[in-house]
Order: structure tokens, then sequence, then C-alpha cells
């Protein structure tokens, strides 16, 4: 696994899906649904921003408030999922 360069710019599509934690075909998906935007370098090969990625996860961002599993289910409580 290659590390990702704090001040880097852009992203091939390997290193996005890395940055971002998914496979390849996770991001290739997003591009094609048109939830992450993609530079076109060439036919073949896109790069993504990095400001586009950023922008894709505080989007998408949940925090999830909860109690470990077991402690829920003895207590009745439910997890609950806040979006930001």
């Amino acid at each position: 696994m290659r590390s990702i360069q704090p001040n880097k710019t852009t992203f091939s599509r390997h290193q996005a899906a890395e940055h971002l934690g998914v496979h390849v075909a996770t991001v290739d998906r997003l591009i094609k649904d048109g939830k992450l935007p993609r530079v076109k370098i060439t036919n073949t090969r896109v790069m993504i921003l990095k400001k586009d990625i950023d922008a894709f996860l505080k989007k998408n961002r949940v925090f999830v408030v909860s109690d470990s599993k077991e402690n829920l289910q003895k207590s009745g409580r439910n997890s609950k999922i806040a979006p930001c």
C-alpha cells in the first residue's frame, strides 16, 4: 500500500479508492453515478481532485452514536445514526 501525500491535489482512481477506503470499482461507480467528479486526462485516464473527494466525504458523512451492540441489547436502547 502506498502512502498518500498530505499536500497531494490529484488522485488516480486507485489512489482515490485507497484514500476513501473503498475498492476501485466503488470509485468507478461513484464517478459513473455522478457522485464523484473526475477530470478526463485522456480517453482512458482520469484524475480525481482532492477537493472533490473532500466535498464527497463531507456531503456523505454520517455520525453513528451508539454503545456497543451488547450494551444496547441489555439496555433496550437503539443506536442512532445522525447525518451531519
